[in-house]
Order: C-alpha cells, then sequence, then structure tokens
C-alpha cells in the first residue's frame, strides 16, 4: 500500500494500481525505439506488474497501531514483504519469464546489504532464479536487460511521485523520496542525471528533463479515508466500503 497522509483523511494507492501506471507511461518512452524490440510486451508486463505481489494483501491492509495509520511499502514488516515479493515474482515467472526476471532483480536490490538472515536467503534465492532463467536465452543481451532494468526504476519512481506526493503548486516537493529529484539510472544513456517532477495543479505533474514523446494522461486508482470513519467504523471496513477515486494526471514537460 501507499499511504499518504492528509490533516483529516489519508489517500491510499494500492500497489497494483500504481506499478500499472508505471506500464502506461512505457509506452510513451521516446528512446532508444524500445516499442519496436521483440522484448517490448516482456518489458510492458513487468513494469506494469512488478508490484503484483501486493494484489491481494492491498485489498484488506494493515494498521499499523503505534504509529495510528495505515502500513504502507515503507513501513510494513520485513518478513512478511519478503513472502509478498517472492510471490509476485513467481506467479510473474509463470506468465512470462523475462518479466519475472527483471522483476526478481527489482526486489533483489532492496535487500541486498540487509544483515537479517531471511533477507540474505531472499537475495540468495533471487540470484539463482536470475542464472535459471538467463540459462533459457541462449543468445542472452546483458546491456539490453540492464537498460530495460533502468527503465523500471526510473517509471517505478515517476509513477510512485503521483501517488505518493502531496499536490503543491509550482513549488518543490517536501516529501524526501523527491527532495532532490528522481536520480536517472546511467544505463539509460540520458546526459541528464536526475529528473525533477513537481505538480503544477492538482491534476498535471511537470517534468524536467521531459523523457516522453508528449504529454499525456494517466489515471491512477486512489481511495480516500476520512480519520473519522476510521474512528467510527475501523479502518478495514472503512477502506473496504469506501470507493475508489479515478484520479486522471496529465504528465507534461516543465515550463521554460
Amino acid at each position: 500500500m501507499i499511504s499518504r497522509e492528509n490533516k483529516d483523511s489519508f489517500t491510499l494507492t494500492e500497489q497494483l494500481h500504481h506499478s500499472i501506471v508505471s506500464g502506461e507511461m512505457l509506452s510513451y518512452w521516446k528512446y532508444e525505439n524500445v516499442k519496436h524490440s521483440s522484448f517490448y510486451p516482456s518489458l510492458h508486463y513487468a513494469i506494469s506488474m512488478h508490484d503484483y505481489g501486493w494484489k491481494n494483501f492491498d485489498k484488506q491492509p494493515f494498521w499499523n497501531d503505534q504509529t495510528q495509520q495505515p502500513y504502507s511499502f515503507i513501513d510494513f514488516p520485513m518478513m512478511a514483504k519478503l513472502v509478498i515479493y517472492q510471490h509476485g515474482v513467481d506467479e510473474i515467472e509463470k506468465e512470462n519469464p523475462y518479466a519475472a526476471l527483471l522483476c526478481s532483480k527489482h526486489y533483489q536490490n532492496f535487500f541486498t546489504g540487509e544483515k537479517a538472515a531471511a533477507a540474505k536467503q531472499f537475495v540468495q534465492n533471487e540470484e539463482q532464479r536470475q542464472i535459471r532463467i538467463k540459462k533459457n536465452f541462449p543468445d542472452f543481451n546483458e546491456a539490453l536487460f540492464l537498460y530495460h532494468f533502468g527503465l523500471l526504476n526510473l517509471l517505478d519512481g515517476i509513477s510512485l511521485f503521483a501517488a505518493i506526493t502531496e499536490p503543491e503548486h509550482g513549488k518543490k516537493t517536501s516529501h524526501p523520496f523527491f527532495k532532490d529529484g528522481l536520480e536517472i539510472p546511467d544505463v539509460l544513456g540520458l546526459v541528464d542525471k536526475r529528473i525533477t517532477l513537481s505538480w503544477l495543479d492538482d491534476h498535471t505533474i511537470e517534468i524536467n528533463p521531459f523523457p516522453f514523446e508528449e504529454s499525456f494522461n494517466c489515471l491512477l486508482k486512489q481511495k480516500e479515508i476520512t480519520k473519522d470513519s476510521i474512528t467510527q467504523k475501523g479502518f478495514l471496513e472503512s477502506y473496504e466500503k469506501n470507493p475508489y477515486d479515478h484520479i486522471s494526471i496529465q504528465i507534461v514537460p516543465a515550463r521554460d
């Protein structure tokens, strides 16, 4: 779950809904002619489904009684998170091994360097998965794979910005993930090393430099749960009975 606390409510975005928006963004990417690659369907599937493991968990999200707010992907307990990530990659591999390879590396990076035994085992297991999958591609192109992995990371970050940050019109975001911009992976070969993102209004994000062919719109599904509702009905009932909002967001180049 992606959670943003407001004065009287929480804005909640299920992880899979955020990742689907990441996949929509890929179709507008303007570099390297990725749409004409034979790997494009697999790349699109990987980016759109990279958070698939959260699908069922986010339908009944968890309440953190210590912080008095919903658990998010940031503070969700590590042991449970490892189960979610492994399940997600397992399911993706059934449909598309190359997409699973990208998602495996994506999640493996989250835990590289962690000291907990379970995290170390997860990293080792995903390394073995990647070796096994690569053997099924006799002419595996490592450079192309790393380019695709860089795209996954960047588009994941841009979509996360849309879900987790408060629209602060014309101002630099105060969210710690994005206050210094978003790092552009070196493997993408762009001149600039960071992307800056800011809200122009409640439904428009401007980006500099702009890595897409043109401005475009995407729809992000969210729920806004009031704190009064949580107090009266409990968090789970409030979430399950609250309808989704479909938020239209326009992605545009920054103004000169």
